[in-house]
């Protein structure tokens, strides 16, 4: 889903549900980009994003019992 409003500068972000292996723990997982459309800023400028996704609630620290 986009969430802001400009026309040159884009922000989506995501919610998935996946349970692979159906231990049901944490099975929610975001994901993020931010971009720019081409020639945003200037003639033949390359559209350009960034972003990450899988991003989880486990903590990777934590130890399974």
């Amino acid at each position: 889903m986009g969430v802001l409003p400009f026309k040159k500068i884009g922000l989506e972000v995501g919610i998935d549900y996946r349970d692979l292996s159906s231990d049901h723990r944490y099975p929610v997982y975001f994901n993020a980009k931010l971009g720019t459309p081409e020639d945003a800023f200037f003639k033949y400028m390359p559209a350009i994003a960034v972003g990450g996704f899988d991003f989880g609630t486990k903590d990777s620290f934590s130890t399974t019992m």
